[in-house]
């Protein structure tokens, strides 16, 4: 399924157009986060849900935030076909219980990595032995 957006409804809609250099850039990186805050309308009263969503997901994960809440709130009035919107707690769970399956795993992987590592050491030291 296709992300569709509409963002005709901002108030100033012309500054903040996918081909302006800084303002492009900003609408583009809010229109994908609608994937990753599960909202799919910036309102009058959820614009700071989506930024503390977009900025917790990214603190998270790991990445650089660079969209300021100013940029949520000047894009209100935009619109993706993200829908339905996931309540907060419900947001939150999803979200927490992604990361915290991923760690699980990397950890898991580490312990295979290193039993595998300390398998190989041994068939190579027995193999020094028997030569």
């Amino acid at each position: 399924m296709s992300l569709d957006w509409d963002i005709s409804k901002c108030k100033n809609h012309e500054d903040i157009t996918l081909d302006q250099e800084v303002e492009g850039d900003i609408t583009e990186q809010i229109i994908w986060s609608s994937l990753t805050t599960k909202l799919g309308n910036i309102t009058e009263t959820n614009w700071t849900e989506w930024y503390a969503r977009y900025t917790l997901w990214n603190k998270i994960h790991g990445f650089d935030n660079s969209i300021e809440p100013k940029d949520f709130h000047r894009r209100i009035g935009m619109s993706t076909n993200v829908f339905p919107a996931e309540s907060r707690s419900k947001w939150l769970n999803g979200m927490m219980n992604s990361k915290l399956d991923s760690l699980v795993e990397n950890a898991e992987l580490q312990v295979e990595m290193r039993d595998n590592i300390e398998v190989s050491e041994k068939m190579e030291k027995e193999k020094e032995l028997v030569e």
